[in-house]
């Protein structure tokens, strides 16, 4: 039985005659056959994640990420943003706030939709929109968001902050 299918990946329910009981099998470029245990941990997050959004009905209408990237290698990590997008365009009432350290899940995301958080010298916590960056009107037609993010954009929003302040 097909539980969940992703672009490259097919999960299925084996059931093992010897101990009667049944694993999850992954099948993937590179491999078929290959129990769920042993696929990786950021396989088995993300696939774990799109089964909850593929069943779950209604599901939830906030979902909150932390490390989305975590332990996936980048072309996944661009497939599960492509595949969240594909969730919220069938479920408009949902909200994804995910965090994340990779410039390639940026890299699948519009300039809009990207938040900086920092902190700044007092120790509080600075949040600031990539589209308020200063390259940013000569640069979103020509870079990525995950390229711009890469250019010390911390010292930009710690500097925007203490500005602020004065």
């Amino acid at each position: 039985m097909v539980c969940a299918k992703v672009p490259r990946i097919r999960v299925w329910v084996a059931s093992h005659s010897l101990s009667g009981g049944q694993s999850l099998v992954v099948d993937m470029v590179g491999g078929d056959g290959i129990p769920l245990a042993q696929a990786g941990e950021g396989t088995a997050l993300a696939i774990g994640l799109m089964t909850v959004l593929l069943t779950a009905g209604d599901g939830p209408q906030l979902l909150l990420l932390d490390d989305l990237d975590r332990a996936l290698h980048p072309k996944a990590q661009q497939d599960l943003v492509t595949m969240l997008r594909a969730t919220i365009e069938r479920r408009p009432g949902m909200q994804v706030v995910a965090t994340t350290h990779s410039p390639f899940v940026l890299h699948e995301l519009r300039y809009p939709e990207v938040r900086l958080t920092t902190l700044n010298d007092a120790g509080n916590t600075i949040v600031g929109a990539l589209t308020d960056h200063p390259d940013y009107p000569r640069g979103k037609d020509h870079v990525k968001p995950g390229e711009l993010w890469t250019s010390e954009l911390e010292d930009w929003l710690k500097r925007g902050s203490a500005e602020a302040a004065e």
